[in-house]
């Protein structure tokens, strides 16, 4: 397992192929309980697409919320 702040990720063979996930840890959880969180499965062919999105996500502009229904 990859640990970085409050993610976590594992990269898995599979008979079918390579599957990946990455999830948040729940608040306060440490040791066995860091493998339950909000999670995402991919498959390892994914990862160059998910990299560059990533990425790019890091340098444009965020939206800005509006709650109004207009």
């Amino acid at each position: 397992m990859l640990r970085r702040g409050d993610l976590r990720a594992e990269k898995i063979e599979y008979p079918d192929g390579i599957g990946c996930c990455i999830w948040h840890i729940f608040p306060g959880a440490e040791g066995d309980d860091e493998e339950m969180g909000i999670g995402w499965d991919f498959s390892f062919e994914q990862i160059d697409d998910l990299i560059s999105m990533l990425e790019e996500l890091r340098d444009v502009p965020a939206e800005v919320y509006n709650d109004s229904e207009d």
